[in-house]
């Protein structure tokens, strides 16, 4: 019998390279610059990591992504959530590097008349967390797409290739900030389109159903999702701008 050792992580005897209760390495020994740089390397530079195995075939064969995460295969991919706070991250990061502000140029250009001040103050204040107010339109995507495809999903299955299909959005917009910024063109809703047609694309592929349909379906699903997420985010906006 190999040589067996107890997990420094959770005390279960074990053998081999893992534990077989909670995965740590059973050779764990003191910190070292190797191990700490070490796991940095391999999750972020190694071609099959989960971050670039999810980012690849998000971008490639988003179908397949969605399909064998929902059969089980959880440890090949990034975690739903986990992905879509990255990206997050990653745009608010961005933002701040270029000092992007796209209420700018109405604040300069508009006079704006007291009574009507907070409608411009609600919008500048949902532009400026709109990476917050992205978790909403997760919910409203998922949703709709439950609504319209009920029989194929659960609504927490597609709320998680929700997060995995805003996180490409989320890629979108981040690139299309930086267009913004080097061409100073006003701000405009082409991110929102690549995006629904980011949606035909993967949405007929993934579910397998009557491909016409499912391409009204998913256009659908969209227009209604992209809708109620602009009307809640910035009914949100007034209230806080109003009340707090």
């Amino acid at each position: 019998m190999a040589d067996q050792s107890t997990c420094r992580n959770c005390g279960t005897l074990t053998q081999g390279a893992y534990c077989h209760n909670c995965g740590q390495r059973s050779g764990i020994h003191k910190v070292s610059f190797t191990e700490t740089f070490g796991d940095l390397a391999s999750g972020l530079f190694t071609l099959e990591a989960p971050i670039w195995c999810t980012n690849r075939i998000l971008l490639l064969t988003p179908n397949q992504l969605f399909a064998e995460y929902l059969n089980g295969q959880r440890k090949k991919y990034y975690k739903p959530v986990a992905y879509f706070i990255l990206w997050s991250a990653l745009f608010i990061l961005v933002r701040s590097l270029l000092k992007f502000d796209p209420f700018k140029s109405v604040q300069a250009d508009t006079t704006l008349n007291t009574d009507i001040q907070w409608l411009y103050d609600a919008g500048k204040f949902m532009s400026g967390n709109i990476n917050n107010f992205m978790f909403i339109f997760v919910f409203t995507l998922g949703g709709f797409l439950k609504i319209f495809f009920y029989k194929k999903h659960s609504y927490a299955e597609f709320v998680a290739i929700s997060f995995y299909l805003l996180c490409l959005y989320t890629l979108i917009n981040t690139l299309f900030q930086i267009y913004l910024k080097l061409s100073d063109t006003q701000p405009n809703f082409i991110p929102a389109l690549l995006f629904g047609l980011y949606l035909v694309f993967t949405i007929p592929s993934w579910l397998k159903d009557n491909r016409v349909l499912s391409i009204f379906k998913t256009v659908v699903v969209f227009f209604l999702a992209f809708l109620f997420y602009l009307a809640l985010s910035f009914g949100l906006s007034i209230l806080i701008v109003l009340f707090f």
